[in-house]
C-alpha cells in the first residue's frame, strides 16, 4: 500500500507511472461505481422489505380487530395486539374507533410512550411515517366498505440499519482489495511495456552524448513495441548512412559553392542585360509613340485647322456639308489617336491623377453642351440629372472624370437607335470630409449578351467584332474608362439586358472641397410655393424636372399627353404660376399646345417655358410673339432652368435665348481686344509649310500681326533684329529645335537683362511629360496639335496682358 501511495505522489512523469495510474484509475472507478450501486440497492431492498413486513402485520392485526371494534370488546383487541409482540422490531400498537378516539393499546416492555388519546383530523388514509430510527404505520380498519376504526403500529429501524452498515463495510473492504489487485496487475503490465521504451531512450541518450550510431536495441517478440524497436534500429542505420553521405558532401561542397556562385553571377548579368533591354524597349516604344503622335498630329493640325477656317467662310450648302464631313472625320481620327495614347499611358503605368477643386454640377451639365447636337441629330433624348444630395464642391481630377463620362456617353449614343440616354449622379455615402458618388450612364440601346459582359473592358474588344458589324470603333474606349476609374481609386461595372438597354455604373470616392470661395449653388427660396405645370412625353425628363423644381419648393403637376394637359388646365380652378412644356411630342407639338392655351382666357398671360432638342436660334421675336417667354435646349442645366424660371416670373425675359449654337462658334472679340491684337506682334516658329499657312491664316483672321521663322536658329536671328510680344514655338524642327531655341532665348535675356518674352509651345507631342518638358525648357504655356483656334486666341490674349508674369499651362 505504501508503494502504491509513493507511486501516486511521486513527481516523476514516466510512462510506467502514467500507465499504472490509468489502469488504477479505471479499476478504481469501476469498483467504486459497483460499490455505489450494490450498497444503494442493498439499502433500498432491506428498507422496503422491512416496511412491507410491518405493514403486513399491521393490516393482519387490524382485520382481527374488526369484530372487537364492532362489538366494543377492547379486551379482545388488546389481546390481538399482544400477539404482535412476537416480532422483536415492533415497539407498540394502538387501535382507535371510528370517532378517532383511543380504543385499546399495547406496548412492549421497556417502552414508555404515552399513547395519543385521539387521531388528528388530517389523517385520511393509510400513512407511513419514518422519523429517526422509528417507523410508524397507520392503517384504516374497515370491512365491506365500512370504516370501523384505525390501527397504528410503530417499529424500530435500528437493527435493520446496523445490519446494512455492516454489509456496506464488507463491500468496501472487497473493493479496496480489488483496487490493490488491479494496481499490482497494472504495475506488472506497465513495466513490460515501458522496459523496451526505456532501453531505446537510454540508447538515444548515449547516441546524443557520444555520437555513436553503432548502438542498437534488442527487443524480442512480435508486438507493437518490437516493431517500434526495429524501426528505431533502422532509423539509426539511415542516420549512419546520412552521416557518411554528409561527410562526403562536405568534401565537395566548397567546389560546388564556387560553381554555383559563378552561375548566379552569370544569371545576374543576364538579368541586368534583360532589364536594360526591357527599359530600352520601353523607351523605344515611348519614342515611337511620341514620334507617331507628332507625325500624325502635324498633318491633322493642317486638316482640322484649314477645315475650320474654310467653314468660317461663305460656302454653298453642299460645300459646307462636305467640309463638315471632313471635320467630323478629322475629329474622329484625333479621338482615335488620343485613345491609343491614353491606353499606352495606362498600360505602361505612367498615368497620373490630379487633385484639384472642381464643380461637379458644371461637369455633368457640360455633357449636355458637348453631346446635345449629336443626340439631336440621331433623334435620341439625352437627360442629365444631379441628385439633390450630391455635394458639388469636390477635389479630384475633373479632366479624367470628364473623359470617362464622355466615353460612356459616346458609347451609349453609338449603340442607341431610339429612346433615351440618361446621365445620373447620386451620393452613396457622405460625411464632412469625404463622399462616395455613383455615376450611371443608362441607355435604351441594343444591350449586351451576358457572355460578353466580362470581356467588354478588355482592350480591342467589341460586342460585335465581325467584319460586317454595324458599329465602328477600336474597342479601346471602355478599357480606357476602366483604367482611368481604377487610377482614381474607383470601380466600374455593367448591367445589361439584350434588347432593353445597358447601364454603366461608376463608383468613386472624392474629398470634399474646403475652399470657401468655391460656393455651392444657392437655393432659390423665392420660388417656394409656386405652382408649375410640366408637359413632356418622356418619363425621365418629367422625373428630372419634377425633382429639380421640388428641390426649390415648387409644387409640380406633370402630364405625359398634350390633349389631357390642355383639358386639365382648361378645367382647373386657377392657372399655375408658369408652364414648362416640350416641343417634340406625339399628337400636338409644343407650339400647338401654346396656341390652345392662349385661346383660353385664364392662360392668356401665363408664363411659358419651352424645352426643345432643336435650335430656334434667331427666332426669338417670332416665338415670343406666339406666347413663349423662354426657351431651353435639352438636356436642361439646373442653373439655366433656375435663371429661365426667374426670368419668366419676373416678367422680363432675357434678351438672348438660352440655346446652344449648332456647329462652330464665331469668336468675335470686343473692340478693346481687337485693338490690342492689332498691336501684338507674334513670331511663329514652325518648319511645316502647311502649319505655317494655317497659323498665319488663323492669327491674321483674329487680328494679330504675325511673322514666320522656319526653325529655332532663324527665330533667334529675328528676335535679335526686331521686337516681338509673344513667340509661338514648335518643338521638333531641323537646324535648332524649340527646346534649344527657348533655352538660348532665356539665356540671352538673363545675360542682357532683357524683359521675359512669353513663349507658347505649339507642338504635336502629346505624350506624358511633354508639357513638363516644355515648361522645364523655359516655355510659359503648352498647346497640343491640332490647335483649337479659340484656345490659341485666349492663350495669346492672356500672355499679352499688361503685367502678366509667371508660368502657365494652357489646357
Amino acid at each position: 500500500m505504501s508503494s502504491l501511495l509513493a507511486d501516486l505522489t511521486s513527481g516523476r512523469s514516466s510512462i510506467e507511472r502514467r500507465v499504472g495510474i490509468a489502469v488504477l484509475a479505471t479499476a478504481g472507478l469501476v469498483v467504486t461505481l459497483m460499490l455505489v450501486f450494490l450498497v444503494r440497492g442493498q439499502w433500498e431492498f432491506g428498507h422496503e422489505r422491512f416496511t412491507r413486513a410491518v405493514r403486513f402485520a399491521t393490516q393482519a392485526a387490524g382485520n382481527s380487530c374488526v369484530s372487537a371494534l364492532e362489538f366494543l370488546h377492547d379486551d379482545y383487541a388488546a389481546e390481538t395486539m399482544t400477539a404482535m409482540g412476537k416480532d422483536p422490531d415492533i415497539l407498540d400498537a394502538r387501535i382507535y374507533d371510528d370517532d378517532r378516539a383511543l380504543f385499546a393499546s399495547w406496548t412492549r416492555g421497556g417502552v414508555d410512550v404515552p399513547p395519543a388519546e385521539t387521531l388528528p383530523a388530517s389523517v385520511r388514509g393509510a400513512t407511513t411515517i419514518e422519523s429517526g430510527d422509528m417507523l410508524t404505520i397507520l392503517e384504516p380498519v374497515a370491512q365491506d366498505g365500512t370504516l370501523h376504526g384505525w390501527i397504528q403500529v410503530r417499529a424500530d429501524l435500528g437493527d435493520l440499519r446496523s445490519t446494512l452498515v455492516a454489509r456496506t463495510l464488507q463491500a468496501v473492504a472487497l473493493g479496496v482489495c480489488g483496487i490493490l489487485v488491479a494496481w499490482l496487475l497494472a504495475r506488472a503490465l506497465s513495466r513490460r511495456i515501458t522496459r523496451p521504451i526505456l532501453e531505446m531512450a537510454s540508447a538515444a541518450d548515449a547516441i546524443a552524448r557520444d555520437s555513436d550510431l553503432s548502438l542498437r536495441v534488442e527487443v524480442g517478440g512480435r508486438d507493437e513495441i518490437a516493431r517500434f524497436a526495429d524501426a528505431f534500429n533502422r532509423m539509426l542505420d539511415r542516420l549512419g548512412e546520412s552521416k557518411r553521405e554528409l561527410h562526403a558532401h562536405q568534401l565537395t561542397l566548397e567546389s560546388r559553392v564556387a560553381l554555383r556562385t559563378q552561375e548566379l553571377s552569370n544569371t545576374n548579368i543576364e538579368l541586368v542585360a534583360a532589364r536594360d533591354a526591357a527599359e530600352e524597349a520601353a523607351r523605344a516604344k515611348a519614342d515611337f509613340l511620341a514620334n507617331m503622335s507628332h507625325e500624325i498630329r502635324t498633318p491633322m493640325n493642317g486638316v482640322i485647322g484649314m477645315t475650320g477656317l474654310v467653314l468660317d467662310s461663305e460656302l454653298t450648302i453642299e460645300q459646307r456639308d462636305m467640309l463638315e464631313t471632313v471635320r467630323r472625320c478629322g475629329d474622329q481620327l484625333l479621338e482615335l489617336i488620343n485613345d491609343i495614347l491614353d491606353f499606352s499611358k495606362i498600360e505602361s503605368g505612367k498615368f497620373e491623377v490630379e487633385a484639384i477643386d472642381f464643380d461637379l454640377r458644371d461637369l455633368v451639365e457640360d455633357m449636355g453642351d458637348i453631346f446635345g447636337s449629336r443626340f439631336q441629330d440621331k433623334g435620341v433624348e439625352l437627360v442629365t440629372f444631379l441628385h439633390g444630395n450630391v455635394p458639388v464642391r469636390l477635389v479630384g481630377d475633373p479632366t479624367r472624370m470628364r473623359q470617362v463620362v464622355t466615353n460612356l456617353l459616346g458609347n451609349a449614343l453609338k449603340f442607341t437607335e431610339k429612346g433615351e440616354v440618361q446621365l445620373d449622379a447620386r451620393a452613396l455615402s457622405m460625411d464632412e470630409k469625404r463622399c462616395k458618388l455613383q455615376f450611371e450612364v443608362r441607355d435604351t440601346g441594343i444591350g449586351i449578351p451576358a457572355d460578353r459582359i466580362d470581356s467588354l473592358f478588355e482592350a480591342f474588344t467589341q460586342v460585335d467584332a465581325s467584319t460586317t458589324r454595324r458599329f465602328g470603333g477600336t474597342g479601346l474606349g471602355l478599357a480606357i474608362c476602366r483604367g482611368l476609374v481604377e487610377a482614381m481609386g474607383g470601380e466600374i461595372r455593367i448591367e445589361s439586358e439584350v434588347g432593353v438597354g445597358t447601364s454603366f455604373i461608376v463608383e468613386l470616392d472624392f474629398e470634399r472641397s474646403v475652399d470657401a470661395s468655391f460656393d455651392e449653388t444657392r437655393t432659390p427660396g423665392e420660388l417656394r410655393g409656386k405652382r408649375a405645370a410640366c408637359l413632356d412625353d418622356n418619363a425621365t425628363n418629367r422625373y428630372v424636372l419634377r425633382r429639380q423644381l421640388e428641390a426649390w419648393g415648387v409644387v409640380v403637376d406633370e402630364f405625359a399627353e398634350a390633349t389631357t394637359f390642355v383639358e386639365r388646365l382648361s378645367q382647373g380652378d386657377a392657372p399655375p404660376d408658369f408652364v414648362i412644356l416640350d416641343f417634340h411630342m406625339p399628337g400636338l407639338n409644343g407650339l400647338e399646345v401654346v396656341e390652345a392655351l392662349r385661346e383660353t382666357e385664364a392662360f392668356a398671360d401665363t408664363p411659358i417655358l419651352m424645352l426643345t432638342s432643336v435650335s430656334f436660334q434667331g427666332k426669338a421675336k417670332e416665338l415670343r410673339g406666339k406666347g413663349i417667354g423662354e426657351q431651353l435646349r435639352k438636356p436642361v442645366k439646373q442653373s439655366a432652368l433656375e435663371s429661365s424660371v426667374r426670368a419668366l416670373l419676373s416678367g422680363e425675359p432675357a434678351n438672348e435665348m438660352r440655346l446652344l449654337p449648332k456647329g462652330r462658334s464665331g469668336f468675335v472679340p470686343s473692340d478693346e481686344v481687337a485693338e490690342k491684337r492689332a498691336n501684338t506682334r507674334v513670331l511663329v516658329v514652325e518648319d511645316n509649310a502647311v502649319n505655317q499657312r494655317l497659323a498665319r491664316a488663323m492669327l491674321e483672321r483674329a487680328g494679330f500681326r504675325i511673322e514666320i521663322a522656319n526653325h529655332g536658329q532663324e527665330a533667334l536671328e529675328m528676335l535679335a533684329s526686331r521686337p516681338f510680344d509673344v513667340v509661338v514655338m514648335d518643338c521638333q524642327m531641323p537646324v535648332m529645335d524649340g527646346f534649344e531655341a527657348t533655352r538660348s532665348i532665356r539665356a540671352r535675356e538673363g545675360q542682357r537683362g532683357l524683359p521675359r518674352i512669353p513663349i507658347i509651345a505649339m507642338t504635336a507631342n502629346a505624350m506624358r511629360g511633354d508639357a513638363e518638358r516644355c515648361i522645364g525648357a523655359g516655355m510659359d504655356a503648352y498647346l497640343s496639335k491640332p490647335i483649337n483656334a479659340e484656345l490659341l486666341y485666349r492663350t495669346l490674349d492672356d500672355w499679352t496682358k499688361d503685367g502678366d508674369e509667371g508660368v502657365r499651362r494652357a489646357n
